[in-house]
């Protein structure tokens, strides 16, 4: 496990300190309006604020991590707090608006904190991120910041602030989170649970409200517990069995999730793309998704849908011009009334998504067996793709150290109209090393889950018919109402193989159809299947 270390603007105003010693010989400090370095409360009591806005400053703060990491051991992963600046003995909580800031000319030249206030926490995440990199060059470092402003993304995660233990605060997670990624800033997530207020409320509601809450927040991009000195115990075990059993059953579907969030967090370091979407992204046109504020896209593939009130209800897949498919990430034997608090997954017809085992850590790898989930589209095709490299450095980029995996399925080669021949099938394609990365990750195993609907299901493969071949336009319609079917094969994979043909028959499918039943909902079925691996250029 690995520990962020914080570290604040305001720095403690002593002679002998070392950092502020070195920052005074470059008179680096932010000064009041008489001229001379301003000084206000913070934790280490008096201190003074370094002037991000001054290029000589930056550097002289850059420098002081490599040091700083030495002597501690600890790794490249800092948070970076209090930096609007905070300064509680101010009565806004904030340093005066009349403060000088001597900033450079290409910044806008000497003038008051009123024009720079919103952009000392950006201009310290970029000194911070640098002095990171340069003491080590070799690894990635992780920054979060509490202030930021536009494109301080490209340096450092955030945070909503400190949030209050209320339902009111937990529904406004999802759209805070929402709404900073639509302004640019895709990395952030809440405080789980609330940073205060917890000591005013019972211990069964905080129970019930914080299990709620990571339940939720375990499937946003930055996702942490965090409070206040002198609140209630925040540890998902000082909560009682119950709620330690709903967040532990959390905290395994986030797990599960790595792979399709690293490659949703690749895809936006590389595009800008979000990793939390609101769901009118799903369909555009739709007026009605734009408000709702309980549910959210994870990537384009996946819905989240949640209970934010006290009172349990309904959680729908919302969007009807879309397929969406149930789907389940959580151990078979946890209990209904755990499930219930959690929120419900839907798989977006036309997608695929590659999800991996419970871990404990990143970094038990190789993340396997992966499960490969495919929910066909109304054209009766699916895509989706995989990201992985080695979790750390800079490898991906200067020697093409990276793998990435196209899935595509279809329903092909049918002879026959009759829902019976056995020739029709679906067909998986696992194409590895597209994008031209050189890393192969060793898989020997991958678990195929094709989710369906039956009448879906056979509107499809009637549809295609003879001679029509693969990747026809005709659409098939699919109800709701319907019990999703989820059929489940095991595959081999191949450290060498470029390619992994997987064909699952349709006699297979309407024998795990035909286990449905109206009070399911949701059908486990695994039957054998066939895999054809090969070589790309054979």
């Amino acid at each position: 496990m690995c520990g962020v270390a914080g570290s604040d603007p305001g720095l403690k105003l002593e002679s002998g300190y070392h950092v502020f010693d070195s920052g005074q010989k470059i008179d680096a400090w932010i000064q009041g309006r008489d001229g001379r370095p301003y000084s206000g409360h913070v934790w280490p009591g008096a201190c003074v604020f370094p002037d991000y806005t001054m290029a000589k400053v930056r550097e002289w703060w850059a420098g002081l991590y490599k040091p700083f990491l030495d002597e501690s051991g600890i790794g490249t992963l800092i948070w970076n707090d209090m930096n609007e600046p905070a300064v509680f003995s101010d009565v806004s909580k904030t340093m005066p608006i009349d403060n000088i800031h001597r900033a450079d000319a290409e910044l806008g030249g000497t003038a008051t904190h009123s024009k720079y206030h919103n952009v000392v926490g950006a201009l310290m995440v970029r000194a911070t991120r640098a002095g990171l990199e340069a003491a080590r060059p070799n690894e990635r470092p992780f920054v979060l910041s509490r202030a930021g402003f536009i494109g301080s993304h490209r340096y450092a995660a955030t945070w909503s602030g400190d949030n209050q233990s209320t339902w009111a605060h937990l529904a406004l997670t999802i759209p805070m989170v929402l709404n900073t990624g639509l302004s640019g800033q895709t990395f952030s997530g809440p405080d789980i649970g609330g940073f205060t207020g917890s000591e005013k409320l019972s211990r069964s509601d905080d129970a019930q409200l914080f299990a709620r809450w990571l339940g939720i927040a375990s499937l946003v991009p930055f996702a942490r517990g965090h409070t206040m000195k002198d609140t209630l115990d925040r540890e998902p075990y000082a909560f009682g069995g119950e709620a330690e059993t709903i967040c532990r059953a959390a905290l395994q579907r986030r797990y599960q999730f790595i792979p399709y969030l690293y490659t949703l967090f690749e895809r936006s370091h590389r595009t800008g793309s979000l990793i939390c979407a609101p769901l009118f992204f799903a369909d555009p046109t739709d007026p009605a998704l734009r408000k709702i504020d309980s549910a959210f896209l994870l990537g384009d593939a996946v819905q989240v849908s949640c209970n934010v009130n006290q009172k349990l209800g309904p959680t729908p897949a919302y969007g009807a011009s879309n397929i969406w498919f149930p789907f389940s990430l959580d151990d078979p034997k946890l209990p209904e009334k755990a499930r219930a608090e959690l929120p419900a997954l839907y798989l977006r017809g036309g997608s695929i998504v590659a999800t991996g085992p419970v871990t404990q850590s990143v970094n038990e790898k190789p993340s396997d067996p992966l499960t490969i989930w495919v929910a066909l589209g109304k054209n009766g095709t699916a895509s989706g793709e995989l990201y992985e490299d080695s979790g750390n450095g800079h490898e991906h980029r200067t020697k093409n150290d990276f793998c990435s995996t196209r899935f595509s399925a279809a329903v092909v080669e049918l002879s026959q109209v009759s829902l019976h021949d056995a020739s029709s099938k679906i067909e998986l394609k696992i194409q590895r090393g597209v994008d031209g990365g050189v890393r192969r990750p060793n898989h020997p195993t991958y678990i195929v889950r094709l989710l369906f609907r039956p009448s879906h299901l056979r509107q499809l493969l009637q549809s295609i018919g003879p001679g029509t071949g693969t990747g026809s336009t005709t659409t098939a319609a699919a109800s709701a109402d319907e019990p999703t079917v989820e059929y489940t094969t095991t595959v081999n994979g191949s450290d060498a193989s470029s390619m992994i043909l997987v064909h699952i028959f349709e006699r297979d499918l309407i024998a795990a159809a035909k286990q449905s039943t109206k009070s399911t909902g949701l059908i486990a079925s695994s039957l054998k299947t066939e895999a054809i691996a090969y070589e790309m250029n054979k």
